[in-house]
């Protein structure tokens, strides 16, 4: 009867049938997630939309499949594999990834509409991360680094989309 999950930290896969038929209609996935088994989430038919971590590398067979309320599932282009029907059956589902990664050639070959997700350019923030940790930390009172380290530690590279006003803001 639980509508609403939200995984703690420390989870490393979600295990077969883990949710299976069930009436949830949110979940929210932690990072570090690597795996998401056979029929985790099989039959979640009020599931509306699954966003998975960047951590995850795979979907396996029947993962998502009869989730039929399922209308958004966003996948990060770090996803390597994704089973066969692992979104059978998911009617009106839309995936939101990366061009030339597995789920967008699951979707063109499954015949599941997709919107191409845009990498932002992130060379500016890399920058500015490789001067901050190059940083001579002794050099300064630990006062004048307060800032600087609240900037840095904003920045979380295990969001499973990054936009480009996201990069900005944190350069």
């Amino acid at each position: 009867s639980v509508k609403n999950f939200i995984l703690p930290e420390g989870v490393v896969a979600i295990g077969f049938e883990a949710f299976a038929e069930s009436e949830i209609e949110s979940i929210n996935l932690p990072y570090g997630i690597k795996r998401i088994y056979e029929y985790a989430f099989n039959q979640c038919g009020n599931l509306k939309e699954i966003v998975i971590p960047k951590s995850t590398e795979f979907i396996d067979t029947n993962a998502f499949a009869g989730c039929y309320g399922l209308k958004k599932a966003v996948i990060p282009a770090q996803v390597k594999y994704i089973g066969v029907d692992a979104f059978l059956n998911d009617y009106g589902v839309t995936f939101y990834c990366y061009d030339d990664t597995a789920a967008y050639y699951y979707a063109t070959e499954n015949n599941i509409k997709y919107s191409l997700l845009l990498e932002p350019d992130m060379s500016q923030l890399d920058s500015v991360l490789e001067e901050y940790n190059k940083l001579e930390r002794e050099k300064y009172i630990p006062e004048t680094l307060v800032g600087l380290d609240e900037a840095a530690e904003a920045v979380d590279m295990t969001i499973t989309v990054i936009t480009q006003d996201m990069v900005d803001n944190w350069v």
